[in-house]
């Protein structure tokens, strides 16, 4: 059931990308063309040409992303703290094979803080959970984002008695789940999540769902700044973060219904 629900949403996410439906756009027109349909074919041309560059110039999935990035307060006062968790999925997994070198993605971010954390609580475990969520390793035949974080702490220096990974979740529910099962955490421990902020609601669900119990949010990566600040034409900056922010309000609906 697991493989299956991960390659489904896999699959769905593909159309749910503003490119992919450009593609589709020009499909119909094609279509329409070889169909002699030339009135069809001139509005949506010019319907496609409105709406694509309505949304290359207006930050609407920073918008969108915005307001994710808003539930959970930045920079969380931490008293105590018995662990720390840290979502992948900043790893570049073929590059780091590739060159021997490690190399992250869009979310560093992540390790940066849960490193200063690991310092700030000397005391406090660090656990890693991230197999790999390529849809091209459904059955967990590429090597896993724990092996490169395995690599990056010990070269950062941090206690290898203090770290924990989990290798082989796929996607944020198994994230919570198989951690739970690995970590059996107490009911009086408290736990500090990192993740990257417009990915922390859907997390957190998952972690509730998954039976985790004192676990403070704390999102870093952040996308967005002020309202107009990103107002411009940049396509596919807007196209890239509009994805995401499609991808993480669909993607928490869906882990609502089906309590995930």
């Amino acid at each position: 059931m697991d493989t299956a629900f991960f390659i489904f949403s896999k699959i769905a996410r593909v159309f749910l990308r503003v490119d992919t439906w450009l593609l589709l756009v020009l499909l119909v027109i094609l279509l329409a063309l070889l169909a002699h349909r030339y009135t069809l074919a001139r509005r949506v041309t010019l319907a496609s040409l409105v709406v694509f560059t309505t949304l290359g110039v207006v930050p609407v999935g920073e918008w969108m992303m915005r307001r994710i990035e808003l539930t959970y307060p930045v920079n969380p006062p931490i008293a105590e703290v018995d662990g720390i968790i840290m979502l992948g999925g900043s790893e570049n997994l073929r590059i780091t094979k590739q060159w021997d070198q490690i190399q992250l993605g869009d979310a560093g971010e992540r390790y940066l803080h849960t490193l200063a954390l690991a310092r700030r609580f000397p005391d406090a475990k660090v656990i890693f959970v991230g197999g790999s969520g390529s849809l091209t390793d459904a059955f967990n035949i590429e090597a896993a984002e724990s092996s490169l974080a395995k690599r990056l702490f010990a070269e950062q220096g941090l206690d290898d008695a203090r770290l924990q990974f989990e290798g082989l979740s796929r996607n944020t529910s198994e994230n919570a789940r198989y951690a739970y099962a690995q970590i059996a955490p107490g009911p009086d421990q408290t736990w500090v999540l990192v993740t990257s902020a417009f990915h922390m609601p859907r997390a957190m669900r998952s972690f509730a769902s998954a039976g985790w119990q004192n676990v403070t949010p704390y999102p870093v990566d952040f996308y967005t700044a002020g309202r107009w600040d990103h107002l411009g034409w940049t396509p596919v900056e807007h196209f890239w973060v509009l994805n995401v922010a499609i991808k993480e309000t669909i993607g928490g609906i869906v882990y609502s219904v089906l309590s995930r």
